[in-house]
Formats: C-alpha cells, sequence, structure tokens
C-alpha cells in the first residue's frame, strides 16, 4: 500500500496499519483469484482483466472510514460479519477495482453479457462468500435457485441504488426460513 493522506492516518491508527493490510491484500487476492477463475471459464478474456492495487486500497480505505463511523455512531465493539461483507461489497461495486484492460471479444459478450460488469459480479461473490462456505458445492437440486439468486444480485448491483443496508438485508434473507406458503399464480 503506498502512503496514505493524512485523512486515513486516525483509520490506521483506530484499526492497526497490520489489520488495514490484511483486509487490502485479502481482497486484492479475491479479485487476481476472480479473474483468474473467469479466464479459466472463458480463455478468450485471458488478459482482459486486471486488478488495480491502488483502487482496492481506496476502497479499504472507504470501508474503514464507513465502519469508524457505524461503530462511533451505535457505540458497538466489534462490527457483524453480515456487516463486514455488506459494506466491503458495497464499496467494491462502487470503487470497481477490476479494471478492463481490452474489450471481451464478441462472442464471450454475447455468451455472459455480465462480463462487462464484472465488478458488480465480484461484489456479489465477496458479499456471500465473505459469509458463506464458497467451498462447499451447492448440491445440484439447490443449483438453480442459487444461480437465479446469484443473476438477481448481480443484476441488482448494476442497476439498482444499492447501500450496504440493502445487502445485509440481503445476507439476512438468506438464512430466512419461509414461514408462509408462497401464493402460486
Amino acid at each position: 500500500m503506498h502512503e496514505t493522506g493524512k485523512d486515513y492516518a486516525e483509520l490506521l491508527t483506530a484499526f492497526g496499519e497490520d489489520r488495514v493490510r490484511d483486509r487490502f491484500a485479502y481482497i486484492l487476492s479475491k479479485a487476481k483469484s476472480f479473474i483468474a477463475h473467469l479466464e479459466k471459464q472463458e480463455p478468450q478474456c485471458t488478459g482482459c482483466f486486471k486488478a488495480s492495487a491502488a483502487i482496492v486500497e481506496d476502497l479499504v480505505l472507504d470501508y474503514y472510514a464507513d465502519i469508524r463511523r457505524l461503530k462511533d455512531f451505535h457505540l458497538i465493539e466489534r462490527t457483524h460479519p453480515t456487516k463486514v461483507a455488506a459494506y466491503t461489497a458495497y464499496w467494491t461495486a462502487r470503487r470497481k477495482p477490476i479494471q478492463t484492460l481490452i474489450d471481451p471479444p464478441d462472442a464471450v459478450l454475447t455468451e455472459w453479457q455480465n462480463v462487462k460488469y464484472v465488478n458488480e459480479a465480484f461484489a456479489a461473490l465477496l458479499l456471500v462468500g465473505m459469509v458463506y462456505d464458497n467451498n462447499r458445492p451447492i448440491a445440484d437440486a439447490d443449483r438453480r435457485p442459487y444461480n437465479l439468486f446469484r443473476d438477481h444480485l448481480i443484476y441488482f448491483l448494476i442497476f439498482r441504488a444499492v447501500n450496504p443496508q440493502a445487502l445485509e438485508l440481503v445476507l439476512l434473507a438468506l438464512d430466512a426460513q419461509p414461514t408462509r406458503e408462497r401464493i402460486r399464480a
């Protein structure tokens, strides 16, 4: 991480420079892994994307500034994991740390339209992955509803007014069990 301005010195003191650096390294590593997975899935996209360390640094500092305000206002000691994930995903979608170096080929754009919105897809992965185990495979019976959820979450991140509170509600909703029968039209 490069030298931060005076505005962020208080954050480094409040949260500890090591903790901020660890968060920076975590998100940058996840972004690089996300790009590598995308390139493996779509070899034609190799070299199309790059994770920007400078932008990851900005989003991490923005995240900690928000968390600091939240802790000071609500007088809380530890931030709930859903809040951590929601604020991280929010700043990821807002700052867009994955940069497009060259446009993906038209064939890829036609097949996977969300490749244009790689940052929103990455933010969705972070949101869910920071709270739930991404290493456990999704059962075939659960794959279709999960894919539908993922696609709607990415759509939400692209086209709707997003805030961390809405993303936190999304995570809480994932834990909710239906309490009523669905009305079928």
